[in-house]
Protein backbone atom coordinates (compact mmCIF):
# COMPACT_ATOMS: atom_id res chain seq x y z
CA UNK A 1 0.00 0.00 0.00
CA UNK A 2 1.38 3.36 -0.99
CA UNK A 3 0.39 6.70 0.36
CA UNK A 4 -1.57 9.03 -1.87
CA UNK A 5 0.03 12.30 -2.90
CA UNK A 6 -1.29 15.32 -1.04
CA UNK A 7 -1.92 18.62 -2.80
CA UNK A 8 -2.40 20.78 0.27
CA UNK A 9 -0.58 24.09 -0.09
CA UNK A 10 1.40 25.09 2.94
CA UNK A 11 0.64 28.53 4.36
CA UNK A 12 4.33 29.43 4.63
CA UNK A 13 7.55 28.39 2.92
CA UNK A 14 9.48 25.56 4.52
CA UNK A 15 13.10 24.51 4.35
CA UNK A 16 13.96 21.20 2.71
CA UNK A 17 14.15 19.26 5.96
CA UNK A 18 10.87 20.76 7.19
CA UNK A 19 9.11 19.81 3.95
CA UNK A 20 10.44 16.27 4.27
CA UNK A 21 9.27 16.11 7.88
CA UNK A 22 5.79 17.20 6.79
CA UNK A 23 5.72 14.57 4.07
CA UNK A 24 6.84 11.78 6.39
CA UNK A 25 4.24 12.90 8.90
CA UNK A 26 1.51 12.81 6.29
CA UNK A 27 2.59 9.33 5.24
CA UNK A 28 2.26 8.01 8.79
CA UNK A 29 -1.05 9.70 9.50
CA UNK A 30 -3.15 7.25 7.48
CA UNK A 31 -3.02 4.42 10.05
CA UNK A 32 -6.04 3.25 12.03
CA UNK A 33 -5.45 2.13 15.61
CA UNK A 34 -5.34 -1.69 15.57
CA UNK A 35 -7.88 -3.74 17.46
CA UNK A 36 -5.49 -6.53 18.34
CA UNK A 37 -3.34 -6.62 21.44
CA UNK A 38 0.33 -5.90 20.91
CA UNK A 39 3.44 -7.85 21.70
CA UNK A 40 6.54 -6.18 23.08
CA UNK A 41 8.53 -7.08 19.99
CA UNK A 42 7.12 -5.79 16.70
CA UNK A 43 7.17 -8.87 14.46
CA UNK A 44 7.01 -9.41 10.75
CA UNK A 45 3.94 -11.13 9.43
CA UNK A 46 4.69 -14.40 7.71
CA UNK A 47 4.91 -12.62 4.33
CA UNK A 48 6.47 -9.40 5.59
CA UNK A 49 3.23 -7.44 5.15
CA UNK A 50 3.25 -6.00 8.66
CA UNK A 51 5.83 -3.46 7.47
CA UNK A 52 4.60 -1.35 4.55
CA UNK A 53 6.93 0.29 2.03
CA UNK A 54 6.55 4.01 1.33
CA UNK A 55 8.20 5.57 -1.73
CA UNK A 56 7.51 9.22 -0.91
CA UNK A 57 4.67 9.70 -3.38
CA UNK A 58 4.22 13.30 -2.21
CA UNK A 59 7.27 14.31 -4.26
CA UNK A 60 6.96 12.16 -7.39
CA UNK A 61 5.80 14.89 -9.77
CA UNK A 62 8.66 17.29 -9.14
CA UNK A 63 11.47 15.13 -7.82
CA UNK A 64 11.12 11.80 -9.59
CA UNK A 65 10.32 8.35 -8.26
CA UNK A 66 12.67 6.32 -6.06
CA UNK A 67 12.49 2.54 -6.19
CA UNK A 68 12.84 -0.04 -3.46
CA UNK A 69 10.88 -2.27 -1.13
CA UNK A 70 10.77 -3.67 2.38
CA UNK A 71 11.04 -7.38 3.03
CA UNK A 72 11.99 -9.90 5.65
CA UNK A 73 15.18 -11.92 5.60
CA UNK A 74 16.44 -14.60 7.94
CA UNK A 75 19.96 -14.04 9.24
CA UNK A 76 21.26 -16.64 11.67
CA UNK A 77 17.68 -17.86 12.05
CA UNK A 78 16.34 -14.46 13.11
CA UNK A 79 14.01 -12.10 11.26
CA UNK A 80 15.65 -8.99 9.85
CA UNK A 81 13.85 -6.25 7.97
CA UNK A 82 15.45 -4.89 4.81
CA UNK A 83 14.57 -1.53 3.29
CA UNK A 84 16.11 -1.26 -0.16
CA UNK A 85 16.41 2.11 -1.86
CA UNK A 86 17.46 3.58 -5.20
CA UNK A 87 17.48 7.36 -5.69
CA UNK A 88 19.15 7.36 -9.11
CA UNK A 89 15.83 8.26 -10.79
CA UNK A 90 15.02 10.92 -8.21
CA UNK A 91 12.74 10.94 -5.19
CA UNK A 92 13.21 12.33 -1.71
CA UNK A 93 12.75 9.46 0.71
CA UNK A 94 11.75 5.82 1.14
CA UNK A 95 10.78 4.03 4.29
CA UNK A 96 8.87 1.32 6.10
CA UNK A 97 6.02 1.81 8.53
CA UNK A 98 4.05 -0.40 10.87
CA UNK A 99 0.79 -0.10 12.80
CA UNK A 100 1.31 -0.60 16.55
CA UNK A 101 -0.53 0.19 19.76
CA UNK A 102 1.74 1.54 22.49
CA UNK A 103 -0.39 2.52 25.46
CA UNK A 104 2.21 3.11 28.14
CA UNK A 105 3.76 6.56 28.71
CA UNK A 106 7.44 6.21 29.50
CA UNK A 107 7.92 3.34 27.07
CA UNK A 108 11.16 3.13 25.13
CA UNK A 109 11.25 2.38 21.41
CA UNK A 110 14.41 0.49 20.53
CA UNK A 111 15.78 -1.11 17.39
CA UNK A 112 19.05 -2.04 15.74
CA UNK A 113 20.09 -0.88 12.27
CA UNK A 114 22.88 -1.86 9.91
CA UNK A 115 23.97 -0.96 6.38
CA UNK A 116 26.98 -1.36 4.13
CA UNK A 117 26.65 2.38 3.46
CA UNK A 118 27.24 5.09 6.06
CA UNK A 119 24.26 7.46 6.28
CA UNK A 120 24.06 11.05 7.43
CA UNK A 121 20.70 10.35 9.01
CA UNK A 122 18.01 7.74 9.52
CA UNK A 123 14.54 9.03 10.33
CA UNK A 124 12.68 7.39 13.22
CA UNK A 125 9.03 8.43 13.40
CA UNK A 126 5.98 7.77 15.56
CA UNK A 127 2.37 8.88 15.16
CA UNK A 128 0.20 9.41 18.23
CA UNK A 129 -3.54 9.17 18.84
CA UNK A 130 -4.12 12.75 17.64
CA UNK A 131 -2.33 12.03 14.33
CA UNK A 132 0.63 14.12 15.43
CA UNK A 133 3.86 12.70 14.03
CA UNK A 134 7.17 13.06 15.86
CA UNK A 135 10.54 12.54 14.20
CA UNK A 136 14.17 12.32 15.14
CA UNK A 137 17.15 12.00 12.81
CA UNK A 138 19.85 9.57 13.92
CA UNK A 139 23.28 9.43 12.29
CA UNK A 140 24.52 6.01 11.21
CA UNK A 141 28.31 5.97 10.94
CA UNK A 142 29.42 2.54 12.16
CA UNK A 143 28.96 0.72 8.85
CA UNK A 144 28.53 -2.22 8.50
CA UNK A 145 28.05 -2.95 12.20
CA UNK A 146 24.74 -3.05 14.03
CA UNK A 147 23.91 0.21 15.81
CA UNK A 148 21.36 0.32 18.62
CA UNK A 149 18.86 3.17 18.73
CA UNK A 150 16.79 3.81 21.88
CA UNK A 151 14.20 6.57 22.06
CA UNK A 152 12.09 7.31 25.17
CA UNK A 153 8.54 7.99 24.04
CA UNK A 154 8.24 11.53 25.33
CA UNK A 155 7.97 14.74 23.37
CA UNK A 156 11.40 16.14 24.18
CA UNK A 157 13.09 13.01 22.79
CA UNK A 158 12.21 14.12 19.27
CA UNK A 159 13.61 16.92 17.15
CA UNK A 160 10.35 17.88 15.48
CA UNK A 161 6.64 17.24 15.19
CA UNK A 162 3.84 17.88 12.74
CA UNK A 163 0.09 17.39 12.35
CA UNK A 164 -2.56 16.37 14.86
CA UNK A 165 -2.41 18.50 18.01
CA UNK A 166 0.98 19.83 16.86
CA UNK A 167 1.94 20.71 20.42
CA UNK A 168 4.91 18.42 21.05
CA UNK A 169 2.99 16.33 23.62
CA UNK A 170 2.52 12.64 22.81
CA UNK A 171 -1.08 11.47 23.16
CA UNK A 172 -1.19 7.73 23.83
CA UNK A 173 -1.69 5.26 22.37
CA UNK A 174 1.05 5.66 19.80
CA UNK A 175 -0.46 4.02 16.73
CA UNK A 176 2.32 3.83 14.13
CA UNK A 177 6.10 3.73 13.91
CA UNK A 178 8.29 4.33 10.89
CA UNK A 179 11.88 4.12 9.65
CA UNK A 180 12.90 6.24 6.66
CA UNK A 181 15.95 7.02 4.54
CA UNK A 182 16.15 10.27 2.61
CA UNK A 183 18.20 11.22 -0.42
CA UNK A 184 20.92 12.62 1.80
CA UNK A 185 22.12 8.99 1.92
CA UNK A 186 25.82 8.95 1.07
CA UNK A 187 25.22 6.24 -1.55
CA UNK A 188 22.20 6.59 -3.91
CA UNK A 189 21.58 2.83 -3.95
CA UNK A 190 21.66 0.52 -0.97
CA UNK A 191 19.90 -1.30 1.82
CA UNK A 192 19.12 -0.58 5.45
CA UNK A 193 18.68 -3.59 7.72
CA UNK A 194 16.73 -3.37 10.95
CA UNK A 195 15.92 -5.86 13.69
CA UNK A 196 14.85 -6.26 17.32
CA UNK A 197 12.21 -3.54 17.09
CA UNK A 198 10.76 -3.39 20.62
CA UNK A 199 8.98 -1.10 22.97
CA UNK A 200 8.40 -1.26 26.70
CA UNK A 201 10.14 -0.34 29.95
CA UNK A 202 13.76 -1.21 29.14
Amino acid sequence: MKTKPHNKKLPFPLGRKSVLACALAAALAFFPIPNTSRADEVPFDSDGAAWIFNDGAEFHAELGVPTGDVQEKKIDGKSVGVISYNFTQGGQYVGARRVVEINKPGSILSLEVSSNNPMKQIWILITDASDQTFHINVAYSDSPNWQTIKIPLQGDSFTGHWGGNDDGVIVFPVKAIGISIDDFALAPVGELLFRNVQYGNQ
